[in-house]
């Protein structure tokens, strides 16, 4: 077993979770996110709910934690999470990971992609997820 490579933050406001992934990730690193933020969700799962996550700093993850998204994907949207906003430059490649890791789930929450912070918090704003 190797040792965890990737970082994030998690933190909560009303309906909406705020990640940041840093670094490339390991299968390792991937688990210990999952169980971090499924602790954050839990308490918002009563009603819709939001994430915003940044993935500016995100260097992709190896093959082996693509085959395991699918479940926390799943697991979102039976936790009532309707809304994604990604935080990130133009990637191609970036894109294209997250539209994938996406599709059990593309019919039950909509995603969006922003330049900045402040478009995302506005999104949800007009959503009800987040206070003026």
């Amino acid at each position: 077993m190797s040792n965890p490579h990737g970082n994030f933050t998690i933190s909560c406001e009303q309906q909406t979770i705020f990640v940041r992934v840093i670094g490339a990730w390991n299968l390792e690193g991937y688990r210990d996110f999952v169980a971090a933020f499924k602790q954050a969700a839990l308490p918002l799962s009563a009603k819709p709910w939001g994430v915003i996550v940044d993935i500016r700093d995100w260097e992709l993850s190896t093959p082996e934690v693509e085959a395991e998204e699918e479940e926390l994907q799943l697991w979102t949207l039976r936790h009532n999470q309707r809304w994604r906003a990604f935080v990130s430059e133009p990637s191609y490649i970036k894109a294209a990971k997250i539209e994938q890791g996406a599709e059990p789930v593309a019919d039950g929450i909509e995603s969006q992609f922003f330049a900045t912070h402040a478009d995302a918090r506005e999104w949800f704003r007009s959503l009800g997820l987040l206070g003026a």
